[in-house]
């Protein structure tokens, strides 16, 4: 009998697969989300391979286990054991993966002439956010180069860990993850990876040399350079105040659709 995804469930990632579709995040079908079951810890759920994120129906989501890796209806994203492994981190509840033109972009930049990434080797780099926020939220973020970059096993056996002790990572020619405690809060870290990305290489074409200011927020860390952390925010509106809701939904749709 096939598992029914919770209303509840699918609302979730409608929202956020939706939000990455305006963000301009993935193509129509590209990309692959996953999340915690808040009441069974031994299953989660993920996207299907093949669906379209801007609209996630429940079919597109797709109930798996822990314990084991069978699945029930539609085939799971060929990334399904990598959203295992990274949901089985301590505190992880939520991992998402796009396909980010800025962060996708950075992570092509040549060993041999480096200009956005730092610690360069044969197994990756690291980039290092220019941006107050990009320093403080997300740190250093590990650019890992792999032989197969698309749902490996090599992918499988790698990425958990970098996310272990950062909250986003990048598979060189293929995108970023990051794992939080919720899908949105997913989506705010690759949001702040897009934009850090899109600042740095942009300093790069108007001729600013970036890496002497990686360099010293890689050695003192964004506080020291920076000063204070940013405050922070929610990660949306307060559920209990419908106006704050309809005030961000009207200036979320003008950014995108006429900014």
């Amino acid at each position: 009998m096939t598992t029914t995804v919770p209303e509840d469930i699918h609302r979730r990632f409608e929202l956020v697969g939706r939000a990455l579709m305006r963000a301009n995040a993935n193509n129509t079908h590209s990309g692959n989300l996953s999340l915690r079951d808040p009441l069974d810890p031994d299953r989660f759920y993920v996207t299907a391979s093949g669906s379209q994120c801007g609209a996630l129906t429940s079919r597109c989501i797709v109930p798996l286990r822990f314990s084991h890796a069978g699945w029930e209806g539609v085939k799971p994203s060929t990334e399904s054991g990598i959203h295992r492994r990274v949901l089985s981190l301590p505190g992880v509840t939520a991992c998402v993966h796009c396909h980010a033109v800025a962060a996708t972009a950075m992570s092509f930049d040549p060993p041999e002439a480096p200009v956005l990434g730092l610690r360069h080797a044969p197994d990756g780099f690291l980039f290092q956010p220019l941006d107050h926020y990009g320093a403080t939220r997300l740190g250093a973020v590990p650019v890992g180069i792999y032989r197969e970059a698309v749902g490996s096993a090599e992918m499988e056996a790698r990425l958990p860990g970098q996310l272990a002790h950062a909250p986003v990572a990048v598979v060189a020619g293929h995108g970023p993850f990051a794992r939080g405690e919720s899908l949105a809060e997913c989506l705010r870290r690759l949001s702040l990876l897009e934009s850090s990305a899109a600042t740095a290489v942009a300093l790069c074409r108007r001729g600013v040399d970036i890496r002497p200011l990686q360099e010293r927020l890689l050695a003192q860390g964004a506080v020291a350079v920076f000063g204070s952390r940013p405050p922070a925010s929610p990660i949306g509106p307060p559920p209990d105040d419908p106006r704050l809701a309809a005030e961000l939904r009207y200036w979320a749709a003008y950014h995108f659709d006429m900014g």
